[in-house]
């Protein structure tokens, strides 16, 4: 049986889930949005924070964002390995310079890890240390960091 999500007068975030992985998504004001058989309503709501953390509870990038509204908190604390390369791109970063940045690392696993990271995570995490270490490496403080985050999660 299939059953609906009515947005209303508000946009209207959602998360949904098979029993096996969950799916994202927004509907807009005044629109519905039919869930298919199978699935079932995990959350569903209208403030983007609380979205973005019910998204992260069941470990999921949010696929939606609110570039017209901005967090209460200000603190953003993940975003899609997408939107941080654009930063990086609009900030006048070069790909191939966080790549030499990565080669810099002595210790090999730890390289090694970190280009995994880089090549492989869909989202990036403001306080994993690798991370933290080529923030490091490309001169990027630590309010930088917070500043990138906060830009690049409206990208």
């Amino acid at each position: 049986m299939s059953s609906e999500i009515r947005a209303g007068e508000n946009r209207t975030f959602w998360i949904i889930s098979n029993g096996n992985s969950y799916v994202d998504g927004v509907t807009d004001p005044s629109l519905v949005t039919t869930v298919g058989t199978g699935w079932h309503v995990n959350w569903v709501g209208a403030d983007y924070d609380e979205y973005i953390s019910a998204c992260q509870n069941v470990n999921i990038m949010p696929r939606n964002n609110r570039s017209d509204v901005e967090t209460t908190s200000g603190n953003i604390e993940r975003i899609s390995a997408r939107q941080i390369r654009l930063w990086l791109i609009d900030h006048g970063f070069t790909l191939s310079q966080v790549e030499e940045a990565i080669n810099t690392i002595e210790d090999p696993v730890v390289r090694e890890k970190t280009l995994v990271e880089w090549e492989y995570a869909p989202y990036v995490e403001k306080t994993h240390e690798l991370l933290l270490q080529l923030a490091s490496i490309l001169n990027l403080t630590e309010q930088d960091v917070n500043m990138a985050f906060i830009e690049a999660s409206t990208l």
